[in-house]
């Protein structure tokens, strides 16, 4: 999450595709620009990090599955292709992606909860200079990289321990203790 002197939040995701059996991996751009941009702004970020979606629905095909179903897989890579490539000015494997939507289904069981971790604010404003010297703008973006990557890891890694983390025991649970929310792990 970024703001800035506008007094206006804008979120940036980093790209996290969804692949079969691939949750959270992130894919991102090689070159720092978010953070010049940031900087030119006074724009302050808030890593920000979600794990639970891949607890809600089933990929059934992903990207690669689709192109290469038969009788059908050729055209729809022809229609992927026609679609706008929301990265094409950037490098590396980020730019080559197509947009596309996966084909999925709800997960048996009910949706599983969803962890949301805000990190320690990183500030730019007031640090116009200390963002001209290329090497701190790519210190600066491995700083928010290692927040966000750090804060998935523990977020996966503390989910395993709430006893409530699927949909039918944590019902049971606030339903017996007339509609208290159930606990979750210990921070």
């Amino acid at each position: 999450m970024l703001t800035g002197s506008l007094k206006a939040e804008v979120v940036l995701l980093a790209n996290v595709e969804p692949v079969q059996n691939e949750w959270h991996k992130l894919f991102w751009p090689e070159r720092p620009e978010v953070i010049r941009m940031a900087a030119r702004f006074g724009a302050t970020f808030i890593p920000m990090c979600a794990v639970g979606e891949d607890e809600i629905y089933e990929i059934l095909l992903d990207y690669d599955d689709l192109i290469n179903l038969p009788l059908v897989g050729g055209r729809l890579y022809e229609a992927f292709d026609q679609l706008p490539r929301w990265r094409e000015d950037l490098d590396g494997e980020v730019s080559n992606q197509m947009l596309h939507t996966p084909v999925a289904v709800p997960k048996l069981g009910g949706p599983g909860r969803i962890y949301i971790l805000f990190g320690k604010p990183i500030y730019t404003e007031g640090k116009e200079d200390f963002f001209r010297d290329p090497k701190n703008v790519d210190a600066e973006y491995k700083k928010l990289r290692e927040a966000v990557e750090g804060g998935l890891a523990y977020l996966v890694n503390k989910r395993k321990e709430d006893a409530y983390r699927n949909f039918f025991p944590r019902i049971a649970y606030e339903i017996a203790a007339g509609g208290k929310q159930a606990p979750t792990f210990e921070p």
